[in-house]
């Protein structure tokens, strides 16, 4: 396994097939749209912080290992949707 293989957000891109579904989660997750698209960019180096990870988890409704490209599983354990729900609850 190779640990330092580029990420490419292949998963993420397939969700954000057009410009308005960019903006749509630029203003859902608090991020730019230009930010957005350099995480999209294969020749950029820029990755999402862990807090609009979990943003895009939730607006997504999918795992985190999903997003990431390391499954192609896109649903979420019932366990972690447990405690994301919980977390959002108490506002952490």
């Amino acid at each position: 396994m190779n640990i330092d293989k580029k990420m490419q957000f292949n998963n993420l891109r397939s969700l954000l097939p057009t410009e308005e579904l960019k903006i749509n989660l630029s203003i859902a997750i608090g991020v730019p749209v230009n930010q957005i698209n350099a995480w999209l960019d294969p020749n950029n180096k820029s990755v999402p912080k862990a807090d609009s990870l979990v943003k895009m988890m939730r607006y997504f409704d999918c795992s985190c290992d999903y997003l990431l490209d390391l499954s192609n599983i896109k649903e979420r354990p019932d366990d972690v949707k447990k405690l994301l729900d919980e977390l959002h609850r108490n506002d952490i």
